[in-house]
């Protein structure tokens, strides 16, 4: 659970940049 929400953060995150 812990896993897939750092990688939800880094594909929104990736979206900004």
């Amino acid at each position: 659970a812990n896993w897939n929400y750092n990688t939800n953060i880094t594909t929104e995150t990736s979206k900004i940049l």
